[in-house]
């Protein structure tokens, strides 16, 4: 005999057919001896997609397609959790633009200031254009910005097979990297501290 299906709420474990008379932890599985960070989580029992910690349960669900909506709604606690911990990040996005003769855009730099820093995430410049500069200037560009929004430095990432000197020449240095991302190369991750 089973028991009828219950749609799921916060607090409600049940939303699958489990035998009457048997509790949702009990149809689930109980991982134990299992160290995270220093923490046991023996208390922690699941199901798939769900998940059952303390008198809470919680459902996991995959979107096909994530969405901007799906990103703020994993953003926004984090969000609110740094903002207790260390005020407000002063979070600025910077675009610096290569524009040709004929007003085409033929790359730039992208990026945030943040957290007393400024990140750039994206660097390019049209294959047409590379060895003049260009790059260079961008990063000067950046670097002028980073220092009027009182950033007290630059970070930013490249792989092996990109552009590391050229940001070592610019007084960059590593400080981590990433082995086998892509497999058989690595990732580095750099800085420059005014």
């Amino acid at each position: 005999m089973t028991c009828r299906l219950r749609p799921w709420q916060p607090k409600s474990p049940a939303i699958r057919q489990q035998p009457c008379g048997s509790s949702w932890r009990d149809s689930g599985q109980k991982i134990s001896g299992r160290q995270e960070g220093g923490r046991s989580f023996r208390q922690l029992y699941y199901q798939p997609g769900i998940y059952y910690v303390r008198g809470v349960a919680l459902r996991i669900t995959v979107p096909e397609t994530p969405s901007d909506a799906d990103r703020d709604a994993v953003m926004a606690p984090l969000r609110a959790y740094n903002i207790s911990k260390a005020g407000d990040p002063g979070l600025r996005p910077v675009a610096i633009l290569l524009i040709d003769e004929n007003e085409n855009e033929v790359g730039g730099l992208w990026g945030k200031t943040v957290y007393d820093w400024l990140f750039v995430e994206l660097l390019a410049v049209a294959e047409e254009y590379r060895g003049r500069n260009f790059g260079t200037a961008l990063m000067l560009e950046a670097e002028r910005i980073a220092r009027a929004n009182g950033c007290v430095g630059i970070w930013l990432d490249t792989y092996e097979f990109q552009a590391r000197g050229f940001y070592e020449k610019l007084g960059f240095e590593v400080f981590g990297s990433l082995k086998d991302h892509p497999v058989g190369h690595r990732r580095f991750f750099l800085r420059k501290r005014f």
